[in-house]
């Protein structure tokens, strides 16, 4: 599982020279390359919400032609944990879903035109709140890190 989390970690957020020209993605993609290097942390990634919720909003087309690239780097779950953490309900394949027809009933409109989840909590599609995500995160970060310096102590002696 640890190996997973570090892989997860380490993919990086390109664009395909198909969708270079994804105007929403322009602010995004750095944003969430910064959010990266800090290990997708909450407030690391909270400067990207207002991009990543007017994206959602108001250029979904455009944020939805990214989900191949996403899907292809197995960043789906890195994305769900981030559109959980700005608290814009739904998953990349709810909010993206391959049949545009569909609908999702994980989400509802309220009268003030945001998006809220039934249960008010921002969820990352695993059912757990986002904030739990973060932190699970970070502690796996840790432990991994301590077991690294632990074997290298080890092998030096």
């Amino acid at each position: 599982m640890v190996v997973g989390m570090l892989l997860i970690l380490s993919l990086p957020i390109t664009r395909s020279s198909a969708q270079q020209d994804n105007s929403c993605w322009t602010g995004i993609i750095p944003c969430l390359e910064t959010a990266k290097a800090q290990f997708y942390a909450p407030v690391a990634i909270q400067p990207c919400c207002p991009l990543l919720s007017a994206a959602v909003n108001n250029q979904r087309a455009c944020f939805c032609n990214f989900k191949a690239d996403l899907v292809s780097q197995q960043g789906d779950t890195i994305m769900n944990g981030i559109l959980g953490t700005c608290g814009i309900p739904g998953t990349f394949g709810t909010l993206c879903p391959d049949n545009p027809s569909s609908t999702s009933s994980a989400t509802t409109s309220t009268p003030s035109g945001t998006m809220s989840t039934p249960s008010g909590n921002p969820s990352t599609g695993s059912g757990l709140p986002a904030k739990f995500i973060g932190v699970i995160v970070a502690v796996v970060v840790v432990v991994v890190v301590a077991l690294l310096v632990l074997l290298f102590i080890y092998c030096r002696r």
